[in-house]
């Protein structure tokens, strides 16, 4: 999303980043919220010095928002002083970009943005399953993921547990979580549920219990079904485990 109010400059950046992206645009920051309820975008780009809300301010508002913290936030301002720098970082800006830019600079610095991003999903996943939320995520992100794991570990075993309870648990709407967990971690919230308690199959299979009380302890409606994504994810059956 691009949120300037300069028209011509919004129509240059619409037009250098539309071949990649899906683009949205917004005058000032009030009017971005606004865009955000129907869209949720990966990365935004803002001008600092706005009317209505300018950049800094709708910056604060969007990591302070636990629905929209991990949304990578670059602003880009006329302003070369530090204290300008130093304020936006405290807030959590991902980048900042000096105007005027060279435009491939300013391409390879997204591409930067958003390939390290990626790489840091590929290392949030322990031997075990479990996320952890680790350096390069913002403190309200790490604490996200805490939640999302302490109800799951609360409540793996209830067969009706599902994504929808979660989210709820969460107090967020289906959509919203899933959108964030799986940006935040690269793992769709279905199957990050499914995962942990296939994991902690794997642990009970080791203490001898039968499978089939197995598959009820980790909430498992089906023993057939749990047979079937446990060798999915394991590449062996529950009874091979239970030897």
């Amino acid at each position: 999303m691009i949120v300037e109010d300069n028209k011509e400059l919004s129509e240059f950046l619409t037009g250098l980043l539309e071949s990649w992206f899906n683009v949205k645009v917004a005058g000032n920051g009030k009017e971005a919220f606004g865009v955000m309820n129907d869209f949720g975008p990966d990365l935004i780009i803002s001008d600092v010095m706005m009317p209505v809300m300018d950049g800094v301010e709708f910056c604060r508002r969007v990591k302070a928002d636990i629905r929209t913290s991990h949304i990578p936030f670059i602003l880009l301002t006329a302003r070369t002083d530090a204290e300008t720098h130093i304020e936006g970082f405290e807030l959590g800006v991902d980048d900042y970009i000096e105007k005027p830019f060279n435009t491939r600079v300013f391409l390879a610095r997204l591409k930067a943005l958003l390939e390290n991003r990626e790489k840091l999903k590929r290392h949030f996943t322990d031997q075990t399953g479990i996320v952890r939320g680790r350096e390069g995520l913002s403190k309200r992100d790490q604490e996200f993921i805490e939640s999302v794991n302490e109800i799951i570990q609360n409540r793996y075993s209830e067969t009706d547990f599902n994504v929808e309870k979660l989210s709820l648990e969460m107090n967020m709407s289906r959509s919203t979580f899933y959108r964030k967990f799986t940006a935040l971690t690269g793992v769709a919230a279905a199957d990050y549920l499914r995962k942990i308690r296939l994991h902690k199959a794997a642990g009970y299979l080791k203490e001898e219990i039968p499978a089939s009380q197995v598959a009820e302890l980790v909430g498992f409606q089906s023993v057939a079904h749990f047979r079937k994504c446990f060798k999915e994810e394991f590449g062996e059956t529950p009874g091979v485990w239970g030897k």
